[in-house]
């Protein structure tokens, strides 16, 4: 009996050594990636003195100057990697390597993924099959190019994207949204970053990165007067951050500020940037935690304010955050350099009647917590499902207005400060009128 629980304890750490060796090396091998590249192409340069600089895994970076010698500087750059390395769970066996020792890139392979310093080849697949939302005017005020998120633009342009898209459009600007997806590319990974997704991560972003280049350039000849921004969701913000090229304003929504270190960009200084975050973002903060000033000052650094560099916070929006909030329309429209507009519902005396009555007592008052929005002439909308109260109230009065423009052909809202439609019910209570 004894032998066999001896062979059984021999069996099971055997067992587990084999686990050990065959574990995937790049959980703990130092790794070129995105964090290293951007630091090294902006911060590394102005160091003085003698300088190095390390890595280690999941974009742990280290950077040492000022010292004496070229091997003090080196020690220490190890030293400040290994200690950005203590806080990880990736154990004992995590290391950090040299990236670069004074002015000398040192490193044994280029960094990971397609080069910063080109675009990719034509023909733009991408911008061919791009949704493109047209302005009413033919004279365009400029052109939006529009970056989705880690998973795509799916299979059409839903709730979230569309609230944005119609503010472009109803300002006198032409909407561009291609899919990054129409052409073969690395496969996308969408989740909090980590050694075993790390190479995925820099690698999509900085392929993107690339197909950008090539698009920005393409409309740069077919527009070269027009004012040309980008607006960029998740994944796509940090695309954004890694575009090194003159545009006349950036809006991210639902990114950190910077890569890997608060305001850390390949963007130059004279672009404009605005952050709009979520209050309860949980893809950019603790899911414990609400998105505050504080929080973002910390997020972004002290000195982001100011200087073309902002941000702004939506109360009880999540990371789809839409541009239903007073405080950002304020900021994306002086982001545009177009006059703002404040959100209002319809004063005009409205009830219940026709296919809108139909559809309220038939459909809306079995679909539970959304709103319902009712306007001239029967039309009505029941809204998007939205995690909260105010975007899904606003999404119902947005929708009931494009109703109402499609019968009427009035003015889309927004922008024109006329809303025709008033809400009837949020959830399954009816607003007092």
């Amino acid at each position: 009996m004894i032998r066999q629980l001896i062979r059984l304890v021999i069996v099971v750490a055997g067992a587990k050594l084999l686990a050990l060796a065959s574990a995937p090396a790049y959980a703990i091998d130092p790794q070129a990636g995105l964090d290293a590249e951007v630091i090294y192409r902006t911060e590394y340069p102005g160091l003085k003195r003698h300088k190095a600089m390390a890595i280690g895994p999941g974009g742990v970076w280290g950077n040492s100057y000022g010292y004496g010698s070229a091997a003090e500087a080196e020690k220490n750059a190890i030293k400040t990697c290994r200690a950005a390395l203590r806080p990880k769970s990736w154990g004992k066996s995590a290391t950090c390597k040299l990236l670069a020792r004074g002015n000398k890139f040192v490193w044994s392979t280029p960094f990971m993924g397609a080069s910063f310093d080109k675009a990719l080849p034509l023909p733009d697949v991408p911008l061919r099959g791009a949704v493109r939302f047209w302005p009413k005017d033919p004279k365009l005020k400029g052109i939006v190019l529009a970056l989705h998120g880690c998973s795509g633009p799916g299979n059409g342009v839903d709730a979230f994207v569309d609230s944005w898209f119609r503010f472009f459009q109803a300002r006198g600007f032409l909407v561009i949204y291609p899919s990054s997806f129409d052409e073969q590319r690395p496969p996308s990974y969408c989740g909090w970053i980590a050694p075993e997704n790390y190479r995925a991560f820099t690698e999509a972003v900085k392929f993107r990165a690339a197909q950008t280049r090539r698009t920005i350039a393409e409309l740069r000849k077919s527009h070269p007067d027009l004012p040309l921004y980008i607006w960029a969701h998740s994944e796509g913000g940090y695309v954004a951050q890694v575009l090194d090229t003159k545009l006349s304003g950036i809006i991210i929504v639902g990114t950190v500020c910077g890569i890997s270190r608060p305001g850390a960009m390949l963007v130059p200084r004279s672009v404009p940037i605005l952050h709009v975050y979520g209050e309860l973002d949980d893809k950019v903060i603790d899911g414990t935690k609400t998105m505050t000033r504080k929080y973002v000052d910390k997020l972004c650094g002290p000195r982001y304010r100011g200087k073309g560099r902002s941000w702004v916070i939506a109360d009880d929006a999540d990371h789809l955050t839409s541009i239903w909030r007073q405080n950002v329309i304020d900021a994306v429209s002086r982001m545009i350099g177009q006059k703002s507009f404040g959100l209002a519902e319809s004063k005009e005396p409205l009830s219940l009647e026709g296919e809108a009555r139909v559809a309220y007592e038939k459909s809306y008052l079995h679909i539970g917590k959304t709103a319902f929005a009712i306007g001239p002439g029967g039309a009505y909308c029941i809204a998007a499902s939205w995690s909260n109260t105010e975007d899904t109230k606003q999404d119902a009065l947005y929708q009931c207005a494009r109703a109402v423009d499609f019968i009427s052909q009035d003015a889309p809202y927004p922008p024109g400060g006329r809303q025709p439609c008033r809400l009837y019910a949020i959830g399954i209570k009816p607003v007092t009128p």
